[in-house]
């Protein structure tokens, strides 16, 4: 289980922690399904009583233990729909540590976030790390913005101001290398182009394209991507 909450009284405006074992789903033991341990940490400069701009940092770790003494690494693109692009196969492994940093600026309408992290797994005779990190940007064309939620430390859904609809126009970069020079999980690189429309009361609709680039055992081959959805979240 997991637990958010402001903490005032050290500085943090949000901290998170939890603990997890799937071991009954899994149908194992406690000791070889591997339990996982994660903490969470962000503090804020609200530069704007509403929240429109904000400087933000966080921070991130997770250990989590190996499953029946092995540890797999896959990744899709960005279409779940797709199958795993990125895949390491079963390592030998007594676990694994996650570190990741996070900062996001947002200026009234514009946002933009980036986030590195590394994964240390530890194998037998050797330490084998990973690495992904992302650069994200967003813009509200008719001026409105997402809302900070303080408790929790991360962003939460538009301040229409007033207006019955809006735009999002949103482009990301991102970068995933599960490929070291004895594990070829393969390097994947993608560029993502999104336009979203928002109705109030919760409605959304969204349409993604961009082209995903992997480079695994010897091979270099790209993908178109496009995507679309809609959603509606009832408050």
């Amino acid at each position: 289980m997991a637990r958010c909450r402001a903490v005032r009284d050290i500085g943090l405006r949000a901290a998170c922690a939890g603990g997890f074992n799937d071991f009954l789903r899994d149908r194992t033991t406690f000791a070889r399904n591997g339990s996982q341990a994660a903490v969470r940490v962000a503090d804020a400069i609200i530069l704007s009583d509403d929240s429109a701009s904000i400087v933000q940092l966080a921070a991130d770790a997770r250990y989590s233990g190996s499953q029946r003494d092995s540890l797999r690494f896959r990744a899709r693109p960005q279409a779940h729909a797709a199958p795993y692009f990125l895949d390491t196969g079963l390592l030998p492994a007594f676990g694994s540590t996650l570190a990741a940093a996070e900062g996001r600026v947002g200026r009234g309408p514009i946002s933009v976030a980036s986030e590195g992290l590394a994964d240390w797994v530890a194998q037998p005779g050797r330490t084998t790390r990973f690495a992904a990190a992302y650069t994200a940007v967003s813009w509200f064309p008719r001026g409105e913005h997402r809302r900070y939620d303080i408790s929790s430390g991360t962003l939460g859904d538009v301040d229409m101001q007033g207006h019955a609809n809006t735009f999002e126009v949103a482009g990301e970069y991102s970068w995933t290398n599960l490929r070291t020079s004895a594990v070829d999980g393969g390097l994947l690189d993608e560029g993502m182009v999104a336009l979203s429309w928002y109705r109030a009361r919760g409605l959304r609709a969204e349409i993604n394209a961009g082209v995903a680039r992997l480079d695994r055992r010897g091979i270099v081959s790209q993908t178109p991507i496009v995507l679309a959805r809609c959603q509606w979240n009832v408050h």
